[in-house]
């Protein structure tokens, strides 16, 4: 899991990007369950979330699925990818540029 950009101004055009990978959702689990707990918090930025599976524009940035970005005019200000045990590690990580 790696966190980019870590300035701390607040983010104006927030959107949620999961690559999902259809062939292991297995994998995902703990993201899908992080990203219910967020849209109780954040109920708009979970609502507007675009669901990929593939790449596309993002090859640069997308090395592993699963993988979540939260990006800020096509700028990502948080990256989290491959399998994740904790959804508390993707929670943190989203919540302090989404605040």
């Amino acid at each position: 899991m790696t966190e980019q950009n870590s300035d701390d101004t607040k983010p104006q055009n927030v959107k949620l990007l999961f690559f999902s990978d259809n062939d292991h959702i297995e994998r995902e689990v703990t993201y899908y369950d992080a990203l219910l707990e967020l849209k109780k918090k954040h109920p708009k930025q979970v609502a507007n979330m675009d669901i990929l599976n593939k790449k596309g524009k993002w090859k640069k940035e997308v090395n592993t699925f699963p993988c979540l970005l939260l990006i800020d005019n096509k700028k990502v200000l948080v990256k989290i990818e491959g399998k994740i045990r904790n959804k508390e590690k993707i929670l943190n990580s989203l919540e302090k540029k989404i605040k």
